[in-house]
């Protein structure tokens, strides 16, 4: 977040979003705002490259399972 925008990458696509306009996220303002988008896109992967990496074993456990959910 940088103010009031947002930026978002999911599989590959980048976003912006102006949540004090936009709060459910649906106008991606990167195609109009190129250079918000670039900025924002290098700050992130700046910021990402400072992560640790992921272990390869590392697994993901959802606290829930099948028995948990509403059955039809």
């Amino acid at each position: 977040r940088l103010g009031s925008f947002k930026y978002l990458r999911v599989d590959g696509n980048d976003y912006v979003f102006d949540v004090s306009q936009d709060a459910r996220e649906r106008a991606n303002l990167g195609k109009h705002q190129i250079e918000r988008l670039a900025a924002m896109r290098d700050a992130w992967e700046a910021w990402n490259a400072t992560m640790p990496a992921i272990p390869e074993d590392a697994t993901v456990s959802l606290g829930y399972d099948k028995t948990d959910m509403p059955q039809r």
